[in-house]
């Protein structure tokens, strides 16, 4: 009997909202391992130790640092700062979208959101991960 394997793709999933959490867990349960954690210096602390694919941040998590925080944080740190980061939040407020870009986001998802929806950013985000990984391989390139 074959064993199971297990997806290759490592995410983490930052949400102070545990029904958020598992509804993104379920939505890539297939196609990724997800790690699940309910706060901004948790996300910070299994990133830097298990150095995931993606990292997807609410927004908003209280009490500590917010989705912007952490991504400026993981943006900071050089064991970190080449993974894809993906922002969900409920808010439509064009200065939302900007505070992400600024803060180094690499795509903004508004909930509520289709798991089609989630499945193809990710795909998209991680497809990009590994063109920047052959392109940095092949050596510099300018982007005009």
């Amino acid at each position: 009997m074959a064993t199971p394997t297990r997806p290759a793709l490592n995410v983490l999933v930052a949400d102070d909202h545990a029904p958020a959490r598992r509804l993104v867990a379920l939505a890539l349960g297939r196609h990724a391992s997800v790690l699940e954690v309910q706060s901004g210096a948790q996300a910070i602390e299994l990133c830097r130790a298990l150095t995931p694919a993606l990292a997807i941040l609410d927004l908003s998590m209280p009490g500590g640092l917010s989705g912007l925080d952490t991504c400026r944080a993981l943006r900071q740190d050089p064991a970190t700062a080449g993974m894809a980061v993906l922002i969900c939040t409920a808010s439509t407020r064009p200065e939302h979208a900007q505070a992400c870009r600024e803060a180094g986001a690499d795509a903004l998802l508004t909930k509520p959101f289709s798991p089609d929806a989630l499945l193809s950013l990710v795909g998209s985000l991680v497809a990009g991960l590994g063109q920047a990984a052959t392109a940095a391989q092949a050596g510099p390139t300018l982007d005009c």
